[in-house]
């Protein structure tokens, strides 16, 4: 049977103990946080006094007792449905308690508001982020059952208690968040929503990285919530600093959803790229190899494909390469390569449309350049022929922008001019009639560096046939 060959891959020796890293804190989080749920979950909370001193319902003792001979999986199966009928004689524990669901939930949220011992709070939190986690459709039958209790209020003190751990505080904000992108109704205003939301992101509750990020998603579900989230102040500095590579994986991939999820809201697009959050999240695509981040990395570039500043950004950071070094790799998943394939022909799509004379036209009109791709080698190569048109009327154009105001403008003109008058078969030529270098050489002494820089490249260009020998050292 004929072998695929696959070209190799060259990773370097950081990029691999990298990878590594990210895999040893994932898994370390995930520990750390399966030891304290079990340390909660080993000892069951004093039901009986609790009802004795009328803190949950009466005859809740009894069925909240049930919950603890359960394994996790019986617990969640017992939120699976809401039920009034007559419990069967003999029935079995775990029915026992679906019977009893719905008192059952308002008796776990109760418990919240306990302040003399956290614990019966950490348990009954531990016992619903089960229940969700296992099945979020199960939120919808705890928002029935909970319909006209004050379920912000309940988790809401806690969030805001002193002395409150980030166990307790990311299982309260993770149930919080998903109550309110699950009501059905406008069960949550949208100054409760702001003010929950704001204590999230200027760190006012205590809940851990990985924990403050859950609950974002859960908010950025809901697409009127993303302008209320994009607003609040510092946003994009937690979701830079999330997207960073020394985060671990679990983090990660939850700051590329929250940036997934806000790359629906029209207008977005433009405003992602310009916080500076768009570059972060390529730098993702290019050195994370878990195959979750990586496929919602892949939508994200998707969406923003519709913004021309992130293509921008997005062909700057060579991302067409990274997807096609991504199509190369081990992925568990087959559809995996689907994904990227069907990536890599979008963005080679709108690169090509990117990538064309009328677009330079129009940044010309305007009378401002900055570095793009329009600026490039590529473009260049692709369209030197077209700037024949009008007996060379763009050059002149072009010309007149090296009397610009704008430092930027000037350097990105002399680029242009030094790649026409290199590329083109009579390009030389048409520079001089224009009186291109006389300007040119009056930039070499710009106090900007960029501007002395290209000019000097531009004369370079100008002048000499093969001008890239020139800063080679003698043999």
């Amino acid at each position: 049977m004929a072998t695929t060959n696959t070209p190799p891959m060259n990773v370097s020796h950081d990029q691999t103990e990298q990878v590594q890293l990210l895999g040893q804190l994932v898994r370390a989080d995930g520990s750390n946080c399966q030891v304290k749920q079990e340390a909660v979950m080993e000892r069951m909370p004093e039901w009986t006094l609790l009802e004795g001193a009328g803190l949950i319902g009466k005859g809740m003792a009894a069925a909240l007792s049930t919950l603890h001979g359960m394994t996790p999986e019986e617990r969640s199966n017992a939120f699976e449905e809401v039920g009034e009928c007559e419990i069967p004689l003999g029935a079995p524990a775990c029915e026992h308690a679906a019977m009893q669901e719905p008192l059952m939930v308002s008796a776990l949220v109760s418990v919240l508001r306990l302040e003399a011992d956290l614990h019966p709070a950490q348990y009954a939190l531990t016992v619903l982020y089960e229940a969700v986690r296992e099945n979020c459709s199960r939120y919808e039958a705890m928002c029935g059952v909970l319909a006209g209790s004050n379920v912000y209020g309940d988790f809401m003190q806690l969030l805001e208690r002193q002395g409150v751990d980030t166990y307790t505080g990311d299982r309260a904000a993770f149930m919080l968040s998903g109550f309110m992108c699950r009501a059905r109704t406008h069960a949550f205003p949208d100054d409760q929503v702001q003010y929950f939301v704001q204590g999230l992101i200027q760190q006012k509750f205590p809940v851990s990285e990985s924990g403050r990020l859950d609950a974002l998603v859960n908010i950025l579900k809901i697409d009127r919530w993303r302008p209320l989230v994009w607003e609040t102040r510092g946003l994009p500095d937690v979701l830079q600093n999330d997207l960073s590579l020394m985060q671990p994986a679990g983090v990660i991939y939850k700051a590329v959803f929250c940036v997934w999820l806000l790359s629906f809201h029209e207008g977005f697009p433009l405003a992602i790229t310009e916080a500076g959050i768009l570059r972060p999240t390529c730098e993702v695509l290019k050195e994370c190899r878990v195959e979750k981040v990586v496929r919602v990395g892949l939508h994200v570039v998707e969406n923003l494909l519709s913004c021309e500043e992130a293509v921008e950004i997005i062909v700057e950071e060579n991302v067409a390469q990274i997807l096609t070094l991504l199509e190369f790799e081990k992925w568990r998943d087959p559809d995996m390569y689907d994904e990227i394939r069907a990536c890599i022909f979008a963005l080679d799509l709108k690169i090509r449309q990117f990538n064309n004379f009328e677009r330079y036209l129009m940044e010309l009109d305007k009378g401002k350049f900055k570095w793009s791709v329009l600026h490039s080698e590529k473009f260049w190569r692709e369209n030197v022929m077209v700037f024949e048109k009008d007996e060379f009327a763009t050059i002149q154009k072009i010309e007149k922008l090296l009397d610009s105001d704008d430092p930027t403008t000037q350097a990105v003109a002399c680029y242009d001019l030094g790649e026409f008058a290199r590329l083109h078969p009579a390009g030389k030529k048409v520079c001089q009639k224009f009186k291109v270098k006389d300007k040119v050489m009056l930039l070499i002494s710009s106090k900007h560096r960029e501007v002395a820089a290209e000019a000097l490249l531009c004369v370079q260009k100008l002048m000499l046939n093969n001008w890239q020998d020139v800063a080679k050292p003698p043999n």
